[in-house]
């Protein structure tokens, strides 16, 4: 596994067990006393021990390079040719439709929808727009998720 999809990985672990800790426990879903109390603090201080062992692990200052290497790394092509699925969510982000090359409609693409106030939504959430011109819910298979033909849709 290459350096900058290890820092990934890590930043998405640490962080998500951090903030899913603590959203569990500040909207009740588990109590901040008790047994579900504790679940909630130790997935809290998971996230704050990888981060200090990740840390602990690189140079000083060498942390910050990793994450400025793998933020460029989201913008530009795969060092192994083509584009992967972090240049692909970064494009969502700034407001372009993206789509895999193999896919078998050229008109299919995925779409970034924010909701807005008369949205049922709440939250960001991907749709895909199929090759019969249906808009779908799109979660990504394993094989999306490692492909390097992703491009502009």
């Amino acid at each position: 596994m290459d350096i900058e999809l290890k820092t990934a990985l890590g930043l998405l672990v640490r962080h998500g067990l951090t903030t899913l800790g603590g959203a569990l426990v500040h909207y009740g879903v588990l109590s901040s006393d008790g047994v579900s109390g504790f679940f909630g603090a130790g997935m809290v201080l998971a996230g704050i021990f990888l981060s200090w062992w990740q840390k602990t692990r690189q140079g000083p200052g060498e942390h910050q390079d990793r994450g400025i290497a793998w933020t460029q790394a989201m913008t530009e092509h795969s060092p192994a040719g083509g584009n992967h699925i972090g240049w692909a969510v970064y494009k969502l982000e700034h407001g372009y439709k993206v789509r895999r090359a193999g896919w078998n409609g050229k008109k299919m693409h995925l779409v970034l929808q924010v909701p807005d106030a008369q949205s049922k939504m709440t939250l960001p959430y991907v749709y895909m727009c199929s090759a019969t011109r249906d808009l779908v819910p799109w979660l990504w298979s394993q094989t999306d998720l490692l492909a390097k033909d992703w491009e502009l849709g």
